[in-house]
């Protein structure tokens, strides 16, 4: 090591280490690889957007051309119906909205329930555009012909809209008994409160089954879903979410401070629900005792259903 000092010390001749050297020489260095990294970045992320963009309008003119072929001319649609389909859409409508029942408890449940009108009217906006956005393709796609679930005017040759329509139907079959769950609580406890505990669970057992009894009966004599769920909505519907709410917030509040603006508010709200529950039990009654030809003569396989089918059809391929 002291032979080789004095070539060490001539090297290092202005005092400097080679770390305090490459210290120097470090910071060129990595500047012009960060000028070159900068850049390919740039370059990557430039391309990046244009394809991604891309993407996006490939997408756009793929939805536009498809809704162009399979949709009709809107124009040739009428502007509107005839009366009596707009007490059969107020039923329609109300009986949509049948989470009337879990409003209240919903609000119990929630940790700021000063927020919940906004919660709710969030809610119903998306429920809302989604409902009007099914039913404006729907109608548009399959006109007078479409039926009381748009599932009925799937084409019936096709595996994937068979495989929607055992979908639904097990989605409806587990859902029974949540909406059942309601009145068997109610009926229940009233009527076996009168008898012996001893034959509480077997009254209970018959009780359950009378009231499901029931509900396949109704099936059975009113067999059309549109009849039926306009009927529900019209008489039940309607009472729940717009007859009995503004007449218990004006019997609630008659004693305080009540604005002129509140009282014809739930006025008009009791009006419009007194309105279409009669027009629509009207219609919806007339129509199970009358029914029109057109929903007799009408059947799954009718030549109409096999026309606009092509509306799917053609969407697959």
């Amino acid at each position: 090591m002291d032979v080789m000092r004095p070539l060490i010390n001539e090297q290092n001749f202005d005092g400097t280490s080679d770390d305090e050297q490459e210290q120097e020489l470090l910071p060129v260095q990595k500047h012009h690889q960060l000028d070159d990294q900068e850049g390919i970045s740039n370059v990557v992320d430039f391309f990046l957007v244009i394809t991604q963009l891309g993407f996006c309008s490939v997408y756009i003119v793929f939805l536009a051309e498809n809704v162009k072929q399979n949709m009709p001319d809107p124009h040739n649609l009428p502007i509107v119906a005839g009366w009596k389909k707009y007490p059969l859409f107020f039923g329609t409508a109300v009986f949509a909205f049948e989470g009337i029942g879990v409003v209240l408890p919903l609000e119990n449940q929630m940790k700021e329930s000063k927020r919940f009108p906004q919660a709710l009217n969030i809610g119903m906006g998306i429920v809302t555009a989604l409902y009007v956005t099914l039913a404006t393709l729907g109608y548009m796609c399959f006109h007078d012909d479409i039926k009381g679930s748009i599932t009925l005017n799937l084409p019936q040759d096709v595996w994937l809209y068979q495989s929607v329509k055992i979908l639904y139907s097990f989605g409806i079959f587990v859902t029974y008994s949540i909406q059942f769950y309601v009145p068997a609580e109610i009926i229940i406890p009233v009527i076996t409160s009168r008898f012996h505990p001893k034959w509480k669970q077997i009254y209970e057992f018959v009780i359950r089954s009378f009231l499901v009894t029931i509900t396949c009966a109704g099936a059975i004599l009113i067999p059309r879903l549109d009849i039926v769920i306009s009927f529900v909505g019209a008489v039940s519907s309607s009472t729940l979410a717009l007859i009995l709410p503004p007449l218990v917030e004006i019997l609630t509040f008659s004693k305080e401070h009540y604005s002129i603006w509140m009282v014809l508010k739930n006025v008009s709200i009791v009006f419009t629900g007194v309105v279409g529950f009669l027009l629509g039990t009207y219609v919806t009654v007339e129509e199970i005792i009358y029914p029109t030809p057109k929903a007799i003569t009408s059947t799954p396989h009718s030549p109409s259903l096999n026309l606009n089918s092509t509306c799917f059809i053609s969407g697959l391929k």
